[in-house]
């Protein structure tokens, strides 16, 4: 079997057999290549084309064009961003004749079957370049329809947008797109000027009428008796500030908590306010009149104009204020908790100074702010790491990811509301599979143990209602796959959905004291062990069908080690006392018996762990390393000697053979699928250089191994 790496780039060596220097390796690595960011605030219309659950867009020509002619076209064009070149999955679904192009190649042409029956849909792999990609969408009035579905066909992990590319709307969200009229014939889409002769939508521009009514009566119509905002940032220096312009309606501007007004009814302003130096946020508020909304204001000191900044540094947006409205007149405002921009305030979020248009934020980056399930993994290892070792710095890498997710919470629920897709916490916001809750929620609590985070109770409590309440289960209470994004899923069991739900029912009985939560996890690990446990080798199969009554035999080593080391968090948490204990600690022994047997001479475990053609796969090995440490610390291992070995061999493993000097963790299984074939496992499961699946649980297991070694010292 080919090795990952020569030798002599082991971690090990590179490190000199010390843990704590090997564990910050791994995790500055990590850190470093998936730095801190917030979110990006781009532009986005809400006349633009909605998504779905899904986040692919909705093309609803034939609702936007209902006078088209037959046998007209109409073209939509959007950009997507890849920080590398690489294989991006589209999904297609045709409400009429569609044809796709990606940077001038044709992707996708619909077939008549697609055409009749908009509920298909097609996923297509292509691949993209470093850079902007140009996807240009085709498509043709008849009398099946006008329009189509198109996007991501992975939007779980991967809810990318597109970005409108003409010159004007460079850097906003969504797609541009043409009036019906004459195809394009042998359209080239890569010689920069084909889109010229079409006239292009969304509408961005305000009429000359709706000018006229100022800047907030235009964004939010003239209302009687409400006032509005604008809030934008200077950098000021120590003195006086001079503000001059014309408002509409009674006028107030914040600097800081401070009020001073502009105007009682509205005219001409020429103010002198005394300011502090440095970063200042300044507000105005204008109450409603008849005719006209607004303000049109300058800013001066020593008699030079002062430059403003957009709060939220919206991208490729040159207006330096964000809006909001609409509140009663007499309601007081607060300006210190308007500054925070993950919040929703009067249940509205900012606008801006064009036609429809929001600010929203994206999350652009692949490994930081997201919710997912790997990253709740590999945060937990990095939190049991600094736990150890009291590393410097991790504390406030973790707050700064867990919270980008849970601060914009209620945000994120408003935003899929607004637009049919958030921007930001897809899977949090829009949970329907256990996949997108249970571990980074667990993750979650057990962060908040160490510092409490903002909304932790609230987005808890949603997590728990939703696993005890709206996961699909079977009669007897056991818990499967029910939506979960692909139907081929539904009805199925997996051996990964016990650490997807019991670390979570674990922590939130700690949390609420309720024994239902960790009556609900033993159970789980009872019916487990009945669907899916292979007693002739002491370890568990992948996936269990549920309508066919049948399990697929095939054990794979990261499903393995989700269950094993999903009940050495059940153990740690039950109390002696409980009625089921000695039935689920039977279970752990008889399970770390099966895998010490699969142990190789390296001290790894395999992709299939019967199989030792396949890899050797580190996620796996670092769970089965992880528990039996914790196994031999609590006692719960009678015959301890041969699981200290298969620790100290399992680590040596792990830093000889699938981590280098650098920190980089190589053979971890890509996420997967399941299948019935073996060779699935082995040849189509492919390892992914520092997969997130597999960073957290490898820190895990040098945490455990470490602990062992302190404990062992102790005894």
């Amino acid at each position: 079997m080919a090795a990952y790496f020569d030798k002599e780039q082991s971690l090990d060596l590179a490190m000199h057999h010390q843990i704590p220097a090997e564990l910050r390796t791994i995790a500055m690595r990590y850190m470093g290549a998936n730095p801190p960011g917030q979110a990006s605030f781009r532009v986005s219309l809400t006349s633009g084309f909605r998504r779905q659950d899904d986040y692919r867009y909705v093309f609803d020509l034939g609702e936007r064009f209902p006078d088209a002619e037959l046998m007209q076209y109409s073209y939509a064009w959007g950009r997507l961003w890849r920080d590398e070149a690489g294989t991006v999955t589209f999904s297609a679904s045709a409400i009429g004749p569609m044809t796709v192009w990606c940077n001038g190649e044709m992707i996708f042409h619909s077939n008549y079957e697609e055409e009749r029956d908009p509920r298909r849909f097609r996923k297509m792999n292509v691949e993209a370049k470093a850079g902007w990609n140009d996807i240009v969408i085709e498509f043709c009035k008849t009398t099946l329809g006008f329009g189509g579905v198109f996007g991501t066909g992975r939007f779980k992990n991967f809810p990318f947008h597109f970005i409108m590319p003409l010159p004007d709307t460079q850097g906003w969200e969504g797609w541009a797109y043409s009036e019906p009229g004459d195809r394009l014939v042998d359209p080239d889409f890569t010689d920069g000027i084909w889109w010229r002769s079409l006239n292009w939508l969304p509408q961005i521009h305000w009429t000359e009428e709706e000018k006229a009514r100022g800047n907030l009566g235009r964004i939010y119509g003239l209302q009687e008796g409400c006032k509005a905002l604008g809030w934008t940032q200077a950098f000021l220096l120590p003195g006086t500030l001079t503000v001059k312009g014309k408002v509409t309606g009674r006028a107030s501007i914040f600097l800081g908590a401070e009020e001073q007004e502009l105007s009682h009814d509205g005219g001409e302003v020429d103010t002198e306010i005394p300011v502090n130096g440095g970063w200042q946020n300044l507000f105005v508020t204008v109450v409603s009149s008849e005719k006209a909304w607004g303000y049109d204001l300058k800013l001066l000191q020593n008699g030079r104009e002062i430059r403003l900044m957009n709060p939220a540094g919206v991208m490729d947006y040159d207006d330096a204020w964000l809006y909001l409205g609409t509140m009663k007149e007499t309601q007081i405002l607060d300006p210190l908790k308007l500054t925070d921009i993950t919040k929703l305030h009067n249940e509205e979020y900012w606008r801006l100074d064009v036609p429809n248009a929001y600010v929203r934020p994206f999350i652009e980056r692949p490994f930081f702010g997201k919710w997912n399930y790997p990253l709740g993994v590999t945060l937990y290892g990095i939190l049991s790491m600094l736990r150890e070792l009291k590393a410097p710095g991790v504390l406030d890498y973790l707050l700064k990811h867990v919270e980008t997710a849970t601060k914009f919470y209620d945000y994120s629920l408003w935003d899929r509301k607004k637009f049919g897709a958030p921007g930001i916490n897809n899977q949090l916001s829009n949970i329907d599979s256990l996949d997108d809750c249970g571990s980074f929620a667990s993750l979650m609590l057990e962060l908040d143990k160490d510092t409490p985070l903002e909304d932790c109770e609230k987005i808890a409590a949603y997590t728990a209602d939703y696993i005890e309440h709206k996961q699909a289960r079977l009669e007897d209470g056991t818990l499967c796959r029910g939506k979960a994004g692909l139907a081929e899923m539904n009805g199925t069991m997996w051996a990964d959905d016990l650490y997807m739900s019991v670390p979570f029912l674990c922590r939130y009985y700690q949390r609420t004291g309720d024994r239902k939560y960790i009556d609900d996890a033993a159970h789980q690990f009872e019916m487990f062990k009945k669907y899916l446990y292979m007693p002739d080798k002491q370890i568990m199969s992948h996936v269990y069908l549920t309508d066919r009554g049948l399990s697929n035999h095939i054990p794979w080593g990261r499903g393995n080690g989700w269950v094993l080391f999903s009940l050495s968090e059940l153990l740690q948490v039950m109390d002696w006392g409980h009625e089921k204990r000695d039935a689920l600690l039977n279970f752990f022994q008889t399970l770390c018996e099966g895998y010490l047997r699969l142990q190789d001479e390296d001290g790894m475990w395999h992709q299939v762990l019967t199989d030792p053609t396949s890899y050797q796969e580190a996620s796996c090995t670092a769970m089965f390393v992880s528990a039996f440490a914790r196994g031999v610390r609590n006692g719960w291992l009678p015959d301890s000697e041969k699981y200290i070995d298969a620790v100290e061999t399992g680590w040596m493993g792990l830093t000889t053979k699938a981590v280098d000097g650098h920190g980089n963790v190589y053979g971890i299984c890509q996420g997967s699928g399941y299948s019935f074939r073996s060779t699935y496992y082995r040849d189509e499961l492919t390892w992914v250089l520092n997969d997130p699946h597999g960073i957290g649980i490898v820190l895990m297991a040098g945490t455990e191994t470490l602990k062992l070694r302190r404990w062992l010292i102790e005894q």
